[in-house]
């Protein structure tokens, strides 16, 4: 699956951010939005449905490190969704919490 392309290098990423104290928690979630048996994987969940983004910011605010005050929101998929996710994002920026916002469009 296209998944699988990154999968192991998120993987390296997230055991090495695991292991040291200095490295921020690194949460991976991948969604895909059509039915893919192939992308199916032990290492990683993968969601097959479409995220909510206001409920995805809430877990990841929900799981910062106490001293925190800022988060980085990566994201890659076609411009909809994107937009959708920088609209999550902005609303959860404020003053006590910096929102890092990075992203990759690309339509299909």
């Amino acid at each position: 699956s296209e998944a699988d392309l990154f999968l192991d290098l998120l993987m390296c990423y997230r055991s090495l951010a695991a292991r040291n104290p200095a490295l921020p928690h690194l949460n991976i979630m991948i969604h895909v939005t059509r039915d893919d048996p192939a992308a199916e994987n032990d290492k990683i969940s993968i969601l097959f449905s479409r995220p909510d983004f206001f409920s995805v910011m809430e877990k990841c605010i929900g799981h910062m490190h106490e001293k925190s005050t800022s988060i980085l929101v990566y994201a890659c998929g076609p411009g909809k969704m994107v937009n959708q996710l920088w609209d999550a994002s902005m609303k959860r920026n404020k003053k006590d919490l910096r929102v890092d916002f990075y992203h990759e469009s690309f339509e299909f």
